[in-house]
């Protein structure tokens, strides 16, 4: 099955070939009656047609390629507001209501796929209570051209058992996520109620319909695997509060993270896609990775076909050369991947998307494959991409 996906489509590609060949060399099978020539405009307008769906096939292509970057370094510009003093100690029973209190609130996205923890966005909230009862508090987004509008709302507080030593407490209030996306349309989710001061709030994968970011692509938009979550803290009355960097604030919350995300990732994993190698048919494998785009390049091998006079036999090496064509932007696609995923100088979320990529292509995963193994014994990469690079070559094992 390994060499499957790797031959099939160039098997495919060599047979259409062989077969217009043999269909050219033997006349009985194309006897009878010669198709009617067609007018020169009518052949300028197919072709010209066929040209413009290629070109925009293209463009749709590379347009997915860097859609898949954008805002990846952003995230590491991001200034996070943190404790500077240690949290007092609780001043009152568990379920024993707060009247007064400061409060440090972080909502934040995480991109889980992969087990990794990425951090694209985050937000920090500080709330004086009770002079901040029932205000919301709103933070909103744009992830992987996936737009969010959190909404945080507090209205009643308790105490809650100390964790490692710090306060913690309860709150009475909602949680609400709304989401939107070009194609997907959009929707919402909340809750009305308790929660902690550590929840995972909202897991985007089980919400968001899966259907591809550019119909006019033939390579998969960015794979992610998107929560939010809620992380908050008692604040002393005279902390000044301090700011440090995204990477930073994640290794300093990251036994929290791994603790809210646990229940949320099937034992570390990506939500599996469906194994392309299980079905027989290079063609219906091909068709079902790009998707839409499909049906374009169909369409264009059928425009291409009425130039010629003999259309059933042009229409055969029409369709291979759409193939050829697929594969040509697939490989593009990949060494743009690649390129980022081995520029040492391009930040780690950066190279770490790069990697989940390359990993999509269709007609070169042994080649993907040997370039993700070998990031993934790089000793002078971050360990975060290290990590991230040999679970990718662990899923692509699998699924092989």
């Amino acid at each position: 099955m390994k060499a499957q996906v790797a031959i099939a489509p160039i098997l495919l590609v060599l047979v259409v070939a062989a077969a217009v060949v043999l269909l050219a060399r033997r006349r009985p099978v194309l006897t009878g009656r010669r198709p009617r020539k067609r007018r020169l405009l009518t052949r300028l307008i197919c072709a010209a047609l066929a040209a413009a769906i290629l070109i925009a096939v293209a463009a749709g292509t590379w347009r997915q390629v860097r859609q898949c970057y954008a805002g990846a370094g952003a995230a590491e510009k991001i200034a996070v507001r943190v404790p500077a003093r240690p949290a007092p100690s609780r001043a009152g029973r568990p379920s024993e209501r707060i009247d007064k209190a400061r409060l440090l609130l972080h909502l934040l996205v995480v991109d889980a796929f992969g087990g990794q923890q990425r951090i694209p966005q985050v937000k920090a909230f500080e709330v004086r209570w009770p002079q901040m009862r029932g205000q919301a508090q709103r933070f909103r987004c744009e992830v992987g051209g996936v737009q969010l509008d959190c909404r945080l709302e507090l209205r009643e507080l308790y105490w809650a058992p100390a964790t490692d030593g710090e306060a913690g407490f309860h709150a009475n209030g909602s949680l609400q996520v709304r989401w939107r996306r070009t194609v997907a349309g959009r929707g919402s989710v909340g809750r009305s109620g308790r929660f902690g001061s550590r929840e995972h709030v909202f897991d985007l994968a089980r919400h968001l319909p899966a259907v591809p970011a550019n119909p006019l692509s033939v390579v998969s938009g960015r794979r992610a695997d998107l929560h939010v979550l809620l992380l908050g803290a008692m604040l002393a009355k005279d902390d000044p509060l301090k700011e440090i960097g995204v990477a930073e604030f994640g290794r300093m919350r990251r036994d929290d993270l791994a603790d809210l995300l646990k229940g949320n990732l099937r034992a570390g994993k990506p939500p599996p896609r469906p194994r392309r190698a299980e079905t027989p048919f290079a063609a219906i494998a091909l068709a079902e990775h790009i998707g839409l785009s499909a049906l374009l390049l169909l369409a264009a091998a059928a425009l291409l076909a009425q130039v010629f006079a003999r259309r059933g036999l042009a229409f055969a090496g029409m369709l291979a050369g759409v193939i050829l064509y697929a594969a040509a932007l697939d490989r593009l696609a990949l060494s743009a991947h690649l390129s980022r995923l081995g520029d040492a100088g391009a930040p780690t979320a950066t190279r770490m998307i790069g990697c989940s990529q390359a990993a999509e292509t269709f007609f070169y995963r042994h080649s993907a494959a040997r370039a993700i193994g070998a990031a993934a014994r790089d000793a002078a990469a971050p360990a975060a991409l290290r990590q991230h690079a040999e679970t990718t070559a662990a899923l692509m094992a699998r699924q092989e």
